[in-house]
Formats: structure tokens, C-alpha cells, sequence
């Protein structure tokens, strides 16, 4: 299980919560706590297959994405797999979902899975509601235009 940490990012505060894992390996034995980048970083898309698009959640909540940012950052190079669908983070308002474009079983690193959840982060955010923050939105995994992740209050999946 993940402590309740800090992490500064300009101009923000972050709790890092309880994550709810996908089916991938967890931490829960040895209570370890992320360590990721603090600003987000600028990246650009290998294979430009998909359209990133944003749809602004008012329910989303953005220490609830930035923490499952965390989580897949810290997965590393554990392969995070579609087949055609993926479950691969929930936390409070946030579900992370991942799905293939073309229906069959696709994969990426988790840590570039992360990469285009902070892609959605800086693409999505919305500072016209004040101090409030709204997110969501989908994006290509980094290295793998099949794979596009979803930053929703919903999971999303395909039919096959």
C-alpha cells in the first residue's frame, strides 16, 4: 500500500494517496512510496496515429491523476497491456484505462503509458474556473500509437 507523501510541483501541492492497481505487480509488501519528476515533462509523440483530445471533467480531481501518474511512472518498464482493453490505474475520481486502436493486444512501458497521462495533464488543464483545475482526455502512449490512454471518471473500453 502507498504512505500518504508530498511532491511540490510549481505552483501545486500533491498528497499522494491510496492507489487502486491495475492488474499489474504491486508494492503493497514493501509500502513504497513514488518517486517521480517534478515538473511534467515535454515530451513529444513517436508515432502520431491518434488525435489527443480532452474533454473537461469538472469531477476529476488533480492530485487523484497526478498520483496515478506517480504510480505508473514507478512501474518503470513493466509492460502495462491492452487486450484490447486495460484497467491500469483508479484513484478517487481518476480511472486510467488503456485501449488499441486496431482491437487486438497492444503494449507499452507503464512509464510511457505515465508520459501520456502528463501529456493529457498539459494539454487538458483548464485555469478558467479559478483556483480549480479540470481534467481529462486521451492520448497515444508514447512509443505506440495503437495504445491510447484515458484519463476519465469513467473506464473506457472497445468491443472487440
Amino acid at each position: 500500500m502507498l504512505t500518504r507523501s508530498l511532491l511540490v510541483v510549481p505552483g501545486m501541492l500533491l498528497h499522494f494517496s491510496q492507489v487502486v492497481a491495475g492488474p499489474l505487480p504491486t508494492s503493497a509488501s514493501t509500502d513504497e512510496t513514488p518517486a517521480i519528476a517534478t515538473s511534467v515533462p515535454d515530451v513529444r509523440m513517436l508515432v502520431q496515429a491518434y488525435t489527443p483530445q480532452c474533454n473537461f471533467d469538472k469531477n476529476i480531481i488533480a492530485t487523484d491523476i497526478w498520483d496515478c501518474y506517480a504510480y505508473l511512472v514507478r512501474k518503470g518498464n513493466t509492460p502495462c497491456v491492452a487486450s484490447p482493453n486495460a484497467r491500469f490505474c483508479q484513484l478517487g475520481s481518476v480511472k486510467i484505462s488503456g485501449t488499441s486502436i486496431h482491437g487486438g493486444t497492444t503494449q507499452s512501458s507503464c512509464r510511457n503509458v505515465a508520459m501520456a497521462v502528463s501529456q493529457i495533464w498539459k494539454r487538458c488543464k483548464d485555469d478558467s474556473f479559478g483556483s480549480m483545475q479540470y481534467f481529462g482526455g486521451s492520448d497515444a502512449a508514447i512509443d505506440n500509437g495503437d495504445l491510447i490512454v484515458h484519463a476519465q471518471t469513467e473506464w473506457v473500453e472497445v468491443r472487440p
